[in-house]
């Protein structure tokens, strides 16, 4: 798989397995409290 540490780029790699770059060590986040108020009260939880 992927190494997000190895000499070869990441984007390299990403090639040579034919997937995204973007798909790479990527990291998901929660969305901020806020946003998921507004989420919960437009019915889009």
């Amino acid at each position: 798989m992927i190494d997000c540490n190895h000499a070869l780029s990441i984007t390299r790699q990403a090639e040579l397995v034919g997937i995204s770059r973007g798909n790479v060590c990527y990291l998901a986040r929660a969305a901020p409290e806020a946003d998921q108020r507004l989420m919960k009260r437009v019915g889009a939880d």
